[in-house]
Parts: structure tokens; sequence; C-alpha cells
């Protein structure tokens, strides 16, 4: 079905998709500073912990100290300062993300049995960072162990897309503490963010539009909206039209882009009957931007 069912799922947000872009800074930074004052009560960030905030590329910036040392790096949307939008402690950074998606796969049942001893606390973790709930359609995951104490848990969707990554350190068996939040990224609502080392989706969708492109006289974009980007870990073949043709489908992980051209929907204000293509679809190599494949879909609309 070409995931088409998590298209329709992501339907609802094709207007809010189109309308981010280059967020829009508030002109006072109180409300930012009283969220950060309010996520430093949480017992899994830095006790006691004194903050800084800067304006900057579409987020706020937010720098930790803790008596007068460096203590961690965070950032918050610019259009919606309730989500956090990266997390870093002092000195610590992400995986490379091929590490991530082959440490998944190579996880040991039992190591992933351990990491779901902290399931509900990484759950509880993702929806505070991420405004307060998940979506209907989110899961949290434990991806694997990535060292020592250090867990690697992903907020996902049906088909192992992937929305944000954790990292929660947690207390060896039997000492005192609760777990701690290391390094954190959101993958899906601010288009300036990144996977550490990779494309954020407002350069995905840039090189979407620029692969499509020779179907239209003109701009894409004027013609297309964003309905879906998301990071792909799995499943390859499941996004691939030339793995029903060939077999072989391309090494993950990748960026999938859906774009809409709302023309051929009826019910939209711009309905063009000649219009027969709704959906464009592009897999992007998430490192250097190359174009893995391209598809449509031009059966309609339901």
């Amino acid at each position: 079905m070409k995931q088409r069912i998590l298209a329709f799922l992501m339907i609802l947000c094709v207007m809010a998709w189109a309308a981010a872009g280059q967020a829009e800074l508030p002109a006072e930074n109180e409300p930012v500073e009283a969220i950060v004052r309010g996520l430093l009560n949480e017992t899994w960030l830095p006790d006691g912990a004194a903050f800084a905030c800067e304006p900057g590329d579409g987020l706020w910036h937010v720098h930790l100290t803790r008596d007068g040392a460096a203590a961690g790096e965070m950032a918050l949307d610019g259009d919606w300062e309730d989500f956090v939008a990266l997390y870093q402690a002092d000195g610590y950074s992400m995986p490379d993300l091929k590490d991530l998606t082959s440490g998944r796969a190579a996880a040991a049942p039992e190591d992933r049995a351990a990491g779901d001893a902290r399931l509900k606390e990484a759950e509880t973790i993702f929806a505070r960072l991420r405004g307060g709930e998940l979506l209907e359609q989110e899961f949290v995951r434990t991806e694997y162990r990535l060292s020592g104490q250090d867990w690697v848990y992903g907020l996902e969707m049906i088909g192992e897309q992937m929305n944000a990554v954790l990292i929660l350190r947690v207390p060896e068996e039997g000492a005192d503490g609760g777990v701690q939040l290391m390094a954190y990224v959101d993958l899906d609502h601010n288009w300036d963010v990144r996977y550490p080392g990779c494309l954020s989706i407002g350069e995905a969708y840039e090189l979407a539009l620029k692969a499509v492109a020779p179907h239209f006289e003109g701009d894409a974009a004027e013609y297309l909206q964003m309905e879906n980007a998301s990071m792909v870990l799995g499943q390859a073949e499941n996004y691939s039209m030339d793995f029903e043709q060939t077999g072989i489908a391309p090494e993950v992980p990748f960026w999938t882009v859906s774009l809409l051209d709302m023309r051929a929907w009826p019910e939209s204000t711009g309905y063009d009957e000649a219009v027969e293509i709704y959906r464009y679809h592009v897999l992007l190599n998430p490192f250097n931007g190359d174009v893995l494949e391209t598809w449509t879909e031009d059966f309609g609309w339901g």
C-alpha cells in the first residue's frame, strides 16, 4: 500500500506543514524563560542549573550552567516554545545516525528488555519535551543499549518512522537516583533542526521540490504542499516502488518526503480536473541529499 495509511493519517497536518518554514521568534523571551524554569524542575535535568536564553535560526537557544561550569545546551522551537527541539548534556552527543540504525537492528533481546524497564519514564519525558502529550499514532521503543547504563529510545510511528530520539542514563541496579536525560533531538517539528550530521526537514523539502520540478513548468512550490516528511530507519521496502519492480530497496536510514498537488483534490478551491498526479514521493539520502527514488500517485483522492 506504499504507506498510504500513514499518508492519510498525516493529511490533517498538511496546513501545519505548509505554514511552518522559518520560525518567527517572539519579541520577548519571558514566556521562554518561564518554560525553561518549569523544565528545570524535572528530576531528569541538571539540578540547580542556571540558564540564559538567546534567539537564533528559528530557535531559542538555552545555555545551562551549574556552579559556574557548563551543564548543557537546550533549544526550544520558535513557533511552539513548549516544544524542546534539542538537548545535550555538557560533553554528550547523539550517536551517528548510521550507528543508531545498525545498533537497533543488532540489539540483544536482553538489552532491550533491560531498557524496557524504563520505557514508561522515557514516554513521560518524550511527552514533556513535546508539549505535554504524544500523538495517538506515536509510540516509544527501546532502540538499544548505547553503553554502560545509557539507553537510546525512539519516538516512532508505524513503519519505523522516527519522530524523535532521546538517550537516558539509568542508575546502576540497587543504586539511588532517577534517570538522567543525556541527549535529545526532535526530527519533525522545526524545519531548521537536524539529527547531527543529517539534513533538516527544511533542507529535505527543498531537495524534494527540486527533484519533482521537471513535472512543472514553473516553480514546483507554487503548486505543492508538504504532506509528510519522516526519517525511516527500517522496513525500507514499504516505501520503495523500485523494490516492487527490482527487489532492491534503498539503504536505511533515509528521508521520505510526500508532496501534495492540491489541484487534484476536487474539494480544493484550485481544483483542476486536468491534474491527475496528486502525490509525489521522494526518498533522500539524509547525509548528502542524493535522491534515492521518486514516484507518484495518480489514482485520485480517497
